[in-house]
C-alpha cells in the first residue's frame, strides 16, 4: 500500500531461487506496507516508484530502474537483474535504496526510516570447490586383457581451500541394460581389487588419480561386458560434490568392442553440437567400416549412438552434411556382402525410418504442383548404392494418389482414397493439417532377411509410411512394380509380399498378388506388378538361386576351342590331303562344319551376350537377334545333315543305290535349305503371334534364354519346342527309321566301302553312329544347361564336347586321312596284257604305286561271304575261287587254271581265251574303246569252258581292277 502520508512503513523482503542449483537468476524485491489504509489516486493514475542499488555494480544488469505501482495496488514489486557468471563468489550484500521523489506529484512519498533494503547474495558457483568424476572417467572402459583401470577426479569452481574425498569400489548387484546390451557384475577379487581410500585436493590443485587394478587371469565366470562402479563422498572443506558425476562406471568388455563403447562414451557429452556429432560420425563410421563382423554387442551401442543423434535431429535441424554422415552409417550397415549380425536386424528399419523423419524437422507445409514426380520430395538419392528416399509434409490431398518412382523403372502408387482429406485436415477442410511422409527404396534386403540367402527379387524393398500413423488393411490396395536384370522368374516362383512387423517376416497372406502372370508364364516380363490391400514395406519374394548354377565359366570356353580345333582340322584334312573321296564321306563335312560353325556361334554368344542384351522395353534388339538367328541356323543344320546322310545310306544299303552322288544338289539343298526354311517359317509365325495374337514384344523373340543375362537365343518356351526341339526330334525319327531297315539287311553291305576307300561299312557306319550320337548328347546337355544352368550339365556338356572334338581330330582327321596310305608299305600288283603279245609277256610285275590303284565305285567287288559269293554268281566252289580283299586294292584276284607260264596250245582255248581278255578288258575300260580281239583276223564263236580248281595251262594268277560293276 502507498500511503499519501509520511507514516507509511515500508519493510523491504528478497527472496530468490534455490542457490544450489541456479544461485543467480532474476531476484524479486517485494515493498510491503503495514499501513490498511488505502490510497485511491484519481482513475488511470499510475505511481513511477524509482530505485537504486548501492554497492554491487558489477553484480546487478542495471543499478537503476523503476517500479510502477496501479491504482488499488498494495505491492509494488520491482526487479533487480543479478549477472550470471561462472565465478565462485561466497555470500556478499548489496543495497536497494528508495530515492525520494523529485516531483511532488509524483503519488508517492518514501518513509527515510525504511528507505534503503539489505540484500544479502549466499555463496555461489562452489567458492569452496565442487568436487567429481572427469567426464572422461565417469563411463570409463577397458578390455579384458587390461591389468589396471585409472580414472580421473576432479575438484572445479572453487580451488583455494585444502579439500579431501573418500573414494570406494563397489560391486553391481544386479545384471543392467546398457545402451541395449546387458552387462553383468563384475565381482570383488575375481575380476578386480576392492579398495577404498581419500583423495587429497591441495590448494590450487584441480585434479587426482586414482588407479584400480584388475585381475584378468582370475577372471569370473560371468559374460562380458561386465561392470563396477568407484563412488566418491564426504568432501570436506565445504567443498561440494556432484552428485550426477560422483559415480563411475568402469565397464569390462572384449578387446575388439572396446572402441564402439568409447565412441558412446563420447556421444553422451553434457551437450551435442555439431561439431561433437559429426565427430561421432566419423569415428563411428570408420569403426563399422572396419569391422565387417558387427557382434549383436557392437550393433546395439551402434544403435544407441545412431539414436542419441537421431534425437537431437528432432528436436533442431542438423545440417545437411551431418545428415548425410548419418546416412553413410547406415549405408555401410545395409551392405549385402556383410555376414554380421546386421542380417535381419529389424531394429535398424524402425530407426532408419526415424532418420528420414528429422529431415523435415522446422519445414514449412510444401503444396506439390505436381503429384508424380520425386522432385516434388526431399530426396536423399545419390548418397548410397543400398538405399534412397524422399520425404515430404504435405497435406492428405497431395499424398493420396502419388507416385514414387524408383531406379530401374520401379515405382510405388499411393491409393488415391488412402486418407480422408475432410475428416484428416485437408487443404478444403476446417483445420487444414499436414503430414509427413516418407518412401524408402532399398536395393538390399540386409535388415529384412536373417538368412545368407536372398529371398527378394532384386533385392528391392518398398517402403511408405506416414509419421505418427499406423495401417493396416485398407480398402484400396497399393500398386508397385519390381524390376531385375534377371528374367528368370514366373508366376510360381514370384510372389507380391509386405513385411509383417508383428512376426518380423515377410508374408502375402491374401491381400497381395501378383498381377501379371500371363506374362510371367510367357517368359516376357523382367518385372513383377503388385498389388496389396496392406500398408507397410513391400517386396517380391523369389525363388532363391541355387549356389549351383553356374554359366560359362573358362574351362567352357576350352572345351568348345577343343571341338572347334577337332572339327576344322578333319575338314581341312578331307579337303587338302583328298586324293579319291567317297560321296559319303563329303557329305559327313558338311555335317562337321555345321558343328564347328554351331560351336563358333555359341562360344560368341556366349562372350557377348551379357553386354548386348537389353530389357524389353529397350528399342533396339538388332545384335541378339542376328546372333540368335545365326546360333539357331546352324544349330539345327546339325541335323538336318544327319538327316539328309540317314537318306543317302538308306539308298546306298537298303537300296543297293550305287550313283547317289548324281543327287548331291538335291542332299545340298536339303541340309543348308532346309535348315532356312525352318528358321524363315518360325521367326515369321512367332512374330506375328506376339505382336496380334498375345500383344508383347515382337522384338524379343530371341533375346535372354536363361533369364540371368548370360546366352542369348529363344526365349519363350514354347517358341523353342516348336522352333528347335520339334524339328530335332523329327529328323532323329527319320534317322532311326533309315538304321533300324538298314540293320536289318546287314550282310548285304556289311562288306563294301561306301563310306571310306578301303574300309568295311559296317566299321564306318557303327563309328558315324557313334559321331552322331556324340553330337545329340553335346548339345542336349549344353540345351539343358542353357535353359536351366546347373553345374552338373555343363560339366557333361563340357565332357561330351571334348569327346567330340577328340574323335573328330583321331578319326576324321588322323586315321581316316586320303595321305594315310602314303605312308604304309607298297604292294606288288600284276597287270592283265591285253596287246595279244606271248604268255610270257602277259604276266608282268609291276610296283604299284596308291595312286595308280584302281578304285572299287561302289565297292560291291570287296565282298567276303562265300556263301554270299556262291548263292550270287552260282558258280560251284570247287570251280572258281574269288579271294576278296579290302578295296585299298580295288582289285580282283582269280585263282585261274594251270601253273605253266609259256602259251597253252589246244583247239578253241586260244579263242576262249581272247574272249576273257575281251571281258577283262571292257570290266577295266568300263565298255569304253576296242578290245584287242577286234583287231584279230577270226572271229569264234564257243561257250566259255569251266575254269577248274586244278588249274590250266592257258592261265596264270591275274590281279584285275574293275571300274564300276559288283562283279
Amino acid at each position: 500500500m502507498i500511503s499519501s502520508t509520511n507514516q507509511a512503513h515500508i519493510p523491504v523482503l528478497v527472496t530468490w531461487c534455490n542457490p544450489f542449483i541456479l544461485p543467480k537468476i532474476l531476484e524479486k524485491v517485494q515493498l510491503l506496507s503495514s499501513d490498511t489504509k488505502e490510497f485511491t489516486p484519481d482513475k488511470n493514475q499510475f505511481a513511477f516508484i524509482k530505485w537504486k542499488v548501492v554497492g554491487a555494480d558489477d553484480q546487478v544488469v542495471d543499478v537503476e530502474g523503476e517500479a510502477v505501482c496501479a491504482v488499488g495496488q498494495t505491492t509494488c514489486p520491482l526487479n533487480v537483474l543479478l549477472r550470471k557468471d561462472d565465478i565462485p563468489e561466497y555470500a556478499s550484500s548489496f543495497l536497494v535504496q528508495l530515492p525520494a521523489p523529485e516531483d511532488s506529484a509524483a503519488g508517492y512519498r518514501v518513509n527515510d526510516a525504511s528507505k534503503v533494503a539489505n540484500v544479502t547474495m549466499l555463496p555461489s558457483d562452489y567458492p569452496d570447490g565442487l568436487v567429481q568424476f572427469a567426464q572422461t572417467s565417469l563411463l570409463k572402459t577397458v578390455g579384458k586383457n587390461e591389468r589396471s583401470v585409472r580414472l580421473e577426479v576432479q575438484r572445479i569452481k572453487g580451488k583455494g581451500q585444502t579439500v579431501q574425498v573418500d573414494y570406494a569400489t563397489k560391486s553391481v548387484d544386479t545384471p543392467q541394460s546398457i545402451a541395449g546390451v546387458r552387462v553383468y557384475s563384475a565381482l570383488d577379487k575375481a575380476d578386480y581389487s576392492a579398495v577404498s581410500g581419500k583423495l587429497l585436493f591441495d590448494a590450487n590443485v584441480e585434479s587426482q588419480y586414482l588407479v584400480i587394478s584388475l585381475s584378468p587371469v582370475t577372471a569370473s565366470d560371468n559374460p562380458y561386458p561386465k561392470m563396477f562402479q568407484v563412488v566418491l563422498g564426504n568432501p570436506t572443506s565445504g567443498a561440494s560434490l556432484n552428485k550426477v558425476m560422483s559415480v563411475a562406471n568402469v565397464t569390462i568388455v572384449e578387446t575388439d568392442e572396446q572402441k564402439f563403447w568409447d565412441i558412446r562414451a563420447e556421444a553422451l557429452l553434457p551437450q551435442m553440437t555439431d561439431n561433437n556429432i559429426n565427430n561421432l560420425i566419423n569415428d563411428l563410421k570408420t569403426t563399422v567400416g572396419n569391422d565387417r563382423s558387427l557382434s549383436n554387442n557392437e550393433l546395439h551401442v551402434t544403435e544407441y549412438i545412431l539414436d542419441l543423434m537421431i534425437q537431437e535431429g528432432e528436436i533442431r535441424p542438423l545440417p545437411l552434411a551431418t545428415k548425410k554422415g548419418i546416412l553413410s552409417i547406415f549405408c555401410e550397415l545395409l551392405d549385402p556382402t556383410r555376414t554380421d549380425s546386421t542380417r535381419g536386424q529389424y531394429e535398424l528399419i524402425k530407426l532408419f525410418e526415424r532418420f528420414t523423419f528429422i529431415c523435415l524437422t522446422n519445414q514449412s507445409c510444401q503444396t506439390p504442383e505436381a503429384t508424380d514426380d520425386n522432385k516434388e520430395l526431399l530426396m536423399f538419392d545419390n548418397e548410397c548404392t543400398y538405399v534412397r528416399f524422399g520425404v515430404a509434409r504435405w497435406y492428405p490431398d497431395y499424398i493420396n494418389g502419388f507416385e514414387y518412382k524408383g531406379l530401374k523403372q520401379d515405382y510405388f502408387n499411393v491409393p488415391i482414397q488412402l486418407l480422408d482429406t475432410t475428416a484428416e485436415g485437408g487443404v478444403n477442410s476446417a483445420n487444414p493439417m499436414c503430414q509427413d511422409v516418407h518412401f524408402i527404396e532399398y536395393s538390399s534386403e540386409q535388415w529384412f532377411n536373417p538368412n545368407a540367402n536372398n529371398l527378394l527379387l532384386a533385392q528391392k524393398v518398398l517402403t511408405f509410411s506416414i509419421r505418427g500413423r499406423t495401417f493396416g488393411t485398407i480398402s484400396s490396395p497399393v500398386k508397385f512394380r519390381v524390376n531385375t536384370d534377371n528374367r528368370r522368374i514366373t508366376a510360381r516362383r514370384a510372389q507380391c509380399v509386405y513385411f509383417e512387423e508383428s512376426t518380423q517376416a515377410w508374408t502375402s497372406g491374401s491381400v497381395c498378388r501378383a498381377t501379371n502372370d500371363l506374362n510371367l508364364d510367357l517368359g516376357i516380363d523382367s518385372f513383377v506388378d503388385c498389388e496389396c490391400s496392406h500398408l507397410s514395406s513391400y517386396a517380391v519374394q523369389a525363388q532363391t538361386s541355387d549356389p549351383n548354377l553356374v554359366w560359362y565359366p573358362i574351362w567352357f570356353f576350352i572345351s568348345c576351342f577343343i571341338a572347334m580345333t577337332g572339327l576344322a582340322l578333319a575338314i581341312l584334312s578331307h579337303h587338302i590331303c583328298s586324293i579319291y573321296s567317297m560321296f559319303a564321306a563329303n557329305l559327313l563335312m558338311h555335317m562337321c562344319f555345321a558343328t564347328m560353325a554351331t560351336e563358333i556361334c555359341y562360344v560368341v554368344a556366349a562372350y557377348i551376350s551379357p553386354e548386348i542384351l537389353v530389357p524389353p522395353t529397350a528399342d533396339d534388339n538388332s545384335r541378339c537377334i542376328i546372333l540368335g538367328l545365326f546360333t539357331h541356323y546352324f544349330f539345327l543344320a546339325q541335323f538336318t545333315w544327319m538327316f539328309t546322310q540317314a537318306i543317302n545310306f538308306w539308298k546306298i544299303l537298303v537300296l543297293n543305290d550305287e550313283h547317289t552322288d548324281r543327287k548331291y544338289v538335291l542332299y545340298f539343298l536339303t541340309g543348308w535349305g532346309l535348315p532356312a526354311i525352318i528358321v524363315a517359317a518360325f521367326y515369321v509365325i512367332t512374330y506375328n503371334l506376339y505382336k496380334f495374337v498375345y500383344n508383347v514384344p515382337e522384338n524379343y523373340i530371341y533375346g535372354d534364354v536363361n533369364l540371368y543375362g548370360e546366352m542369348c537365343f529363344i526365349v519363350n518356351p514354347y517358341a523353342a519346342l516348336g522352333g528347335v526341339i520339334g524339328p530335332i526330334l523329327v529328323c532323329l525319327f527319320v534317322i532311326g527309321i533309315a538304321f533300324i531297315h538298314a540293320f536289318q539287311v546287314t550282310p548285304q553291305w556289311q562288306a563294301y566301302d561306301d563310306v571310306y576307300r578301303g574300309r568295311y561299312n559296317i566299321n564306318e557306319v557303327r563309328t558315324i553312329l557313334f559321331f552322331w550320337a556324340t553330337i545329340i548328347l553335346t548339345w542336349l546337355w549344353g540345351g539343358l544347361h542353357m535353359a536351366y544352368g546347373e553345374l552338373w550339365m555343363l560339366i557333361f556338356f563340357c565332357i561330351f564336347n571334348t569327346i567330340l572334338g577328340l574323335f573328330a581330330l583321331v578319326v576324321y582327321c588322323a586315321l581316316r586321312n586320303p595321305c594315310l596310305p602314303c605312308f604304309r608299305p607298297q604292294k606288288a600288283s600284276y597287270s592283265l596284257d591285253i596287246t595279244g603279245g606271248s604268255s610270257a609277256d602277259g604276266m608282268q610285275y609291276h610296283p604299284r604305286p596308291p595312286s595308280v590303284t584302281g578304285s572299287l565305285k561302289g565297292s560291291r567287288a570287296s565282298l567276303i561271304n562265300e556263301s554270299w559269293e556262291r548263292d550270287s554268281t552260282g558258280v560251284p566252289n570247287g570251280q572258281m575261287r574269288v579271294k576278296r580283299t579290302p578295296a585299298s586294292n580295288g582289285n580282283i584276284y582269280v585263282s585261274a587254271p594251270g601253273g605253266k607260264t609259256g602259251p597253252y596250245v589246244g583247239g578253241d582255248d586260244d579263242v576262249d581265251s581272247q574272249e576273257f581278255d575281251d571281258l577283262i578288258f571292257a570290266l577295266k575300260t568300263g565298255g569304253s574303246g576296242i578290245a584287242p580281239s577286234e583287231t584279230s583276223s577270226h572271229d569264234q564263236d564257243g561257250a566259255f569252258p569251266a575254269i577248274q580248281a586244278g588249274g590250266s595251262p592257258g592261265y596264270e594268277m591275274r590281279r584285275i581292277s574293275i571300274a564300276d560293276t559288283h562283279l
